[in-house]
């Protein structure tokens, strides 16, 4: 019973190592997923090179990096809804990849307003 209590723990032991193995070459960039996430800019930062994007009408915020790597399609200001097309590196940063701000929607028009005069 002891002998194959240990054989349990040793194999469960070698499965953890692995899997933190990959999880740390996720971790360092190995394979960097890229996801999109919409929402609005509410600030830009100069150091780091940074903006914040606030998700939904909720306090959902999240500091985007900026590289010399990273698009902009046209370069957005506070205000702008975007999408940005960001990867996770380590735990915490995320680094934009592309950020392509949204058409402005047209306020929508009044009920019983016709076009004509």
């Amino acid at each position: 019973m002891t002998r194959t209590l240990a054989c349990l723990l040793a194999a469960a032991f070698a499965l953890s190592v692995q899997a933190r193995a990959a999880q740390d070459k996720l971790d360092q960039g190995a394979v960097p997923p890229t996801r999109p996430v919409t929402g609005t800019v509410v600030k830009w930062d100069v150091s780091p090179r940074s903006f914040t994007l606030r998700m939904g009408n909720g306090p959902n915020e999240v500091q985007f990096l900026v590289t010399d790597q990273t698009v902009f399609e046209p370069r957005p200001s506070v205000g702008d809804k975007v999408t940005v097309r960001y990867r996770k590196e380590g735990r915490t940063r995320f680094v934009a990849e592309r950020v392509t701000v949204r058409p402005q929607q047209p306020p929508p028009k009044p009920a019983g307003s016709s076009g004509g005069s």
